[in-house]
């Protein structure tokens, strides 16, 4: 008998025997044999069972079992082999007491009392010639065949009566009679009933035992122990194949239901070995299907279960199982299951896409088999799907998944094209380039921001950038000697104003920029003081400083130079030539001045002598001066674009480079220190600025972003710190006040209070702050604000000095000095402002350009941009300096929306029209003097032209006279129609008295007169369609009519018939006016080229060609003592030979010209945008003017 041998963890040892019929069964679940219940133990963990031969284990899953310390899936049991099952040791015998049994029921021994009766047989059989013993053996010899044993032992059967072992199984215990008991020579007991009726089973007895024989012919087959033997065995035998019928469907059916469960329990692996294995043991067993069913999803789940799910694998499974059940009868039971899978997979495979582009170690090939997955598991969804049933919805969900997981492919990819670009960046030392490709990564795909391996490239980056700082020792000196040679100065024409009651000056200087030109003016009288050409758009305000003189500082954009002029005169103290502009002004300290270019680059220069000492060049522009950090020991620079430079002072050199993060352009205020904190203001967006605080307090590493906040509109000017008050200007007119804390335990930065002035102002705001939370502020006017507890308030209806603001605010003593511009012209008046009442006592205007100049006999009438008209003569031109007087102030509303035309009618009167929102027309003569003022209905639409009867007004859809003398005005000319609307006016060209053209802006040519009938009116002679429209003004000259168009063709028309004579292309359209010079027309060409052209036998003739090289000209060309003089808008002046074109010689006035040369009397004048005149002396520069 074989039988396993338990011990448990407690010492407690137990016995099993095991049956060749039925497998022991051996796992977690209670249903099994032996249950035990530990992690690790399967379900149904393994199962003992008889091989044919030999006893065998087979495990219940693929984790295998533990057979003599190793794992194994089958195995055949030999004596002595140790099972190791959790905490349980099962050790399998093999040779001991038989396992077999004589059935299931167990026959009792004949007892004593039947020995007669088995002896009278014996008998009988004796004297048929053999012994008893061999002719019927004993029943437990002839069955000795094992019937199938419970592997669960069972108690001991308890004694019970033997009886005669029966054919029928279903006979009582009662039917004794069923033996003949005569015939073996007993008696019946004496107590019987011998009148009883024979029964049936004594009829079946008679049969049995056949007639009656004589002693020594008996049959032995019949005899009744024989046959009562034999029926008994029959008995067992059908008894054990139900029991075995029993056990063996009950075994079946907890196979199966151990496999149920472990799938419901979602140990899907575990499942599919139990579902394969009852496959391969009941093949036709009737939940086999059941099984093949079970066993498909159980894989299908295996590959998507758990945190990691395998979409390809779980698709290969879904797929196998479509096409291995398909054909099976209740295949359409599976289909909702599948359709769940198959969009489980579709979703999960996209999703993981989606989610797996995060990870740095996947690759983008990775993820498009992964989206192949999803794409191909969609389109599977769409066959389980009838053709009517299509899950629109979600086919739409899915599309939208596959939609993002196409874009984390593409993210992944950008990713993977930035690192190599970052990577191939810094191994070429290009830290700006490596910058700009994390940039644009980051731009696009803002989740790559906290990247370990960018956060590892940004630093290499910063490395190769600290290492690309070069410090040189220049030791430059500068020079003490001016440009400009002396002698006469140009005058400047400047309109001062006083009100006051006539202070003396106190010596004391504040200065104006205006256009080019920087000013001194006294704080008392208002007047100035000297004038100084320093080049448009200079980069920073004038800034004293005190050396061994009181000087300002300036930057000379002309000629690259930082000079050092002395506060009172304007002389020239030094300069110091750099290689490229500033960015800023100069910050100041221990005497030096640190000053950055846009190139790059940064200087150290003695403020006393100007020598520059040191230079720093960067790999990138920086875009704001330094300042000063931690104790006035350290500098930091902001680059153009994400860098922060922390710089040591002694020596100068860079110690650290941090990272902001800014974008290029966004930072367009300096840096301002508060205290051991820097702020930096970046213009993140188009409506709103960030406000981003530094921790200064690391020493030589990185700076430490700890706070940043968000206001509205864009920071243009640097705050202002007060105390611990923070004030901060944004557009449009906005003041936001905070509190700054250095205390680590407090917030850095805690918002106040905030006020916002109503308007479109557009235009820098320059704020002061003083004591108490008083705040001055000058934007769109001058204000005066104050903080309370949480607001700002003001009082708009004590507002002054209303304008644009042009420059910073300058405090002395108790005023303020301000500059601002109206918005129809670009010259700055420049006022004083007392604080706290809010008044002015007089004002300087400076930077009015000429827009016309009428020149008499000996004197010219000047009129400017603000309206000023002024004469001057020729003792005044020639003396230079200022004049502050204006002969006539044109009042000229200052809410004028658009700049003031003015232009010369007839050699002794000029106009001047100003548009809304008062449109007026003022006629000037050469004195100087207003002559007459006519307020217009609407305003001009072009310049208005004087024929004999009076101004013609080109207005909106008609043309209207204005007679000289002041009669009743005749009717209006209307414009005609054209596409149901009215053109604009574009030129008005006088013929003669009567007679002058107009031009339209859809290329009509009218030919108009005066009729002065009994009606006086203005009426159409005739009139052509241009091809194209007329930009330039047409000139009417030697009896010819010249037009260029906006195509770029120049035409030679006959006036009386308008007809075209002559037709020239140009090499682009004219880009200024026209002009006839001494029998020549002047074109000038797309800037590219001055042409000379040469009307003869009705033909125009090209001749010389000057290059302008993108240039334009000021003016008509003018003939000068033989020679053709040509000025340009730059300041340059060109003397040609008349007949050829060549330039013989080039002067050159350091500022652009507002109006060409002109001849006053016997000078020669060239007006500047600064208002000033210069003159030339017709053969080479004057003075005032520079080689």
């Amino acid at each position: 008998m074989s039988l396993i041998e338990i011990t448990y963890l407690s010492g407690t040892v137990e016995q099993r025997e095991l049956s060749r019929a039925t497998p022991l069964l051996i796992g977690s679940h209670f249903s099994n044999d032996i249950s035990i219940e530990e992690e690790g133990v399967g379900v149904l963990h393994c199962r003992i069972s008889w091989s044919g031969k030999s006893f065998e284990v087979m495990a219940g899953g693929s984790n295998g079992i533990d057979v003599n310390g190793s794992l194994v899936q089958h195995a055949m049991l030999a004596d002595g082999d140790l099972l190791r099952i959790g905490s349980v040791d099962m050790l399998f015998r093999g040779d001991g007491p038989s396992d077999r049994q004589d059935d299931g029921i167990g026959l009792q021994q004949v007892t004593d009392d039947e020995v007669p009766k088995l002896k009278r047989a014996t008998d009988v059989s004796r004297e048929m010639g053999g012994s008893a013993e061999q002719n019927n053996p004993p029943a437990r010899e002839q069955n000795r065949e094992t019937f199938p044993q419970p592997s669960k032992p069972r108690s001991k059967p308890k004694p019970r009566k033997a009886k005669p072992a029966s054919v029928d199984g279903d006979f009582d215990e009662d039917d004794d009679d069923l033996l003949d008991f005569d015939e073996f020579g007993d008696r019946p007991d004496p107590k019987q009933d011998t009148k009883a009726k024979p029964s049936k089973l004594g009829n079946l007895k008679t049969r049995l035992s056949g007639k009656p024989a004589r002693p020594g012919e008996q049959d032995v087959a019949r005899s009744p122990l024989v046959l009562s033997l034999g029926g008994g065995a029959l008995a067992l035998l059908l008894a054990a194949l139900t029991v075995w019928f029993i056990i063996g469907r009950e075994t079946a059916q907890k196979h199966y239901d151990a496999a149920q469960q472990q799938l419901k329990e979602g140990n899907f692996q575990q499942a599919a070995g139990l579902f394969e294995s009852f496959i391969q043991e009941y093949p036709r067993h009737r939940l086999s299907e059941d099984a093949r069913y079970g066993l498909g999803n159980a894989k299908i789940k295996t590959a998507l279960a758990g945190a990691t799910p395998n979409w390809s694998r779980g698709l290969d499974e879904l797929q196998s199982f479509v096409k291995e059940n398909r054909e099976r009868p209740n295949y359409k039971s599976q289909i909702k299951r599948l359709q769940t899978f198959a969009a489980d997979i579709a979703f999960g495979a996209a999703k993981n896409v989606e989610l797996s582009a995060k990870r740095p170690s996947v690759k983008p090939a990775v993820l498009n088999e992964l989206l192949d997955v999803s794409h191909t598991a969609g389109n599977l969804l769409g066959r389980l799907y009838p053709a009517d049933e299509q899950p629109t919805e979600l086919y739409s969900k899915l599309a939208d998944a596959h939609w993002k997981a196409e874009q984390a492919i593409a993210t992944r990819k950008a990713y993977l094209k930035a690192v190599a670009a970052i990577e191939k960046s810094i191994k070429a030392r290009s830290s700006h380039k490596a910058l700009a490709a994390r940039d644009e990564l980051l731009t696009a795909h803002d989740g790559f921001r906290n990247d370990r391996q960018l956060a590892r490239l940004l630093q290499e980056t910063l490395d190769v950038e600290k290492s690309l700082v070069v410090v040189e020792d220049i030791d430059q000196q500068a020079k003490t000697t001016d440009h400009q040679p002396a002698g006469q100065t140009p005058l400047s024409l400047i309109r001062h104003t006083y009100s006051g009651v006539g202070e003396e000056s106190v010596g004391r200087t504040v200065f104006a920029v205006a256009k080019d030109c920087c000013y001194g003016i006294d704080t008392i009288t208002g007047k100035p003081l000297w004038r100084r050409v320093i080049g448009m758009d200079t980069p920073f305000f004038p800034v004293p400083v005190e050396t061994s003189v009181s000087g300002v500082l300036l930057f000379d954009t002309n000629h690259n130079e930082l000079i050092l002029l002395q506060r009172r005169t304007g002389q020239l103290v030094w300069r110091q030539p750099l290689d490229d502009p500033l960015n800023g002004a100069p910050l100041r300290h221990e005497g030096r001045a640190y000053v950055a270019t846009s190139t790059g680059q940064l200087y150290q220069i003695v403020l006393e002598s100007g020598l520059a000492t040191k230079r720093l060049s960067f790999s990138q522009p920086l875009v704001a001066p330094p300042v000063l950090v931690r104790n006035k020991k350290q500098l930091v620079v902001a680059g153009r674009a994400s860098i922060l430079y922390t710089l040591s002072v002694r020596p100068l050199s860079c110690t650290a480079v941090s990272f902001s993060g800014h974008s290029g352009g966004s930072v367009a205020a300096p840096l301002l220190t508060m205290g051991s904190l820097l702020l930096l203001t970046e213009n993140d967006n188009v409506n709103t600025s960030r406000l981003r605080v530094f921790d200064t307090r690391t020493g030589k590493q990185k700076l430490k972003e700890i706070a940043a906040a968000k206001v509205t509109g864009r920071i243009r000017n640097r705050p202002v710190i007060r105390g611990r008050q923070l004030f901060v200007t944004s557009s449009p007119e906005r003041i936001t006040a905070f509190a700054v804390s250095e205390d680590k335990e407090q917030t850095p930065l805690l918002r106040i209070a905030e006020t916002r002035i109503t308007g479109k102002h557009a235009g820098p705001l320059f704020l002061k702050a003083g004591a108490d939370g008083r705040l001055w502020m000058a934007g769109s006017a001058f204000r005066s604000f104050r903080l309370l507890t949480d607001t700002i308030a003001y009082d708009e209806a004590k507002r002054i000095a209303t304008g644009l603001t042009t420059q910073p605010l300058q405090l002395v003593d108790r005023y303020f000095f301000a500059g601002r511009r109206q918005p129809f012209h670009r010259a700055v008046l420049f006022t004083p402002i007392e604080r706290e009442q809010l008044t002015s006592h007089w004002g300087t205007l400076f930077g009015s350009a000429p827009i016309a100049v009428a020149a008499g006999t000996n004197q010219l009438v000047c009129i400017t941009e603000t309206g000023d008209v002024y004469r001057i003569d020729e003792a005044d031109m020639k003396a230079g300096g200022f004049v502050t007087e204006s002969t006539t102030r044109l009042p000229v509303a200052e809410a004028t929306e658009t700049p003031l035309t003015a232009t010369v009618l007839t050699e002794g009167l000029m106009a001047v029209s100003a548009g809304n929102p008062q449109p007026t027309l003022w006629l000037i003569d050469l004195s100087g003097r207003i002559v007459r003022e006519i307020v217009l209905p609407q305003p001009l639409e072009a310049a208005p032209i004087a024929i004999k009867a009076g101004i013609i007004l080109p207005l909106p859809g008609r043309l209207q006279i204005v007679l000289q003398n002041g009669g009743s005005p005749p009717e209006d000319y209307p414009a005609p129609l054209e596409q149901e609307k009215k053109p604009q006016w574009r030129h008005l060209i006088p013929l003669d008295e009567d007679e002058f053209l107009a031009v339209n802006d859809s290329g009509r040519l009218s030919r108009i007169q005066f009729r002065n009938s009994d009606v006086p009116h203005l009426a159409e002679v005739n009139s052509v369609s241009l091809p194209q429209p007329v930009d330039v003004a047409p000139i009417v000259a030697d009896g010819h009519l010249f037009i260029a168009d906006a195509a770029g063709k120049l035409t030679m028309s006959d006036l009386s018939n308008l007809e075209t004579l002559s037709e020239v292309t140009l090499a682009a359209p004219a880009s200024n006016r026209l002009w006839f010079v001494d029998g020549s027309l002047f074109v000038e060409s797309g800037r590219r080229s001055l042409r000379e052209f040469r009307a003869e036998n009705g033909q125009l003739n090209p001749g010389w060609t000057l290059p302008l090289d993108g240039n334009s000209l000021a003016g008509a060309p003018l003939t000068v003592n033989g020679r053709l003089v040509v000025t340009l808008k730059n300041g340059a002046l060109l003397s040609l030979d008349r007949l050829e074109g060549r330039v013989l010689d080039e002067s050159v006035i350091k500022q652009p010209l507002a109006i060409g040369l002109k001849k006053v009397g016997s000078l020669f004048v060239l007006p500047t945008i600064d208002g000033s005149l210069h003159l030339f002396d017709g053969s080479q520069p004057g003075r005032g003017t520079e080689q």
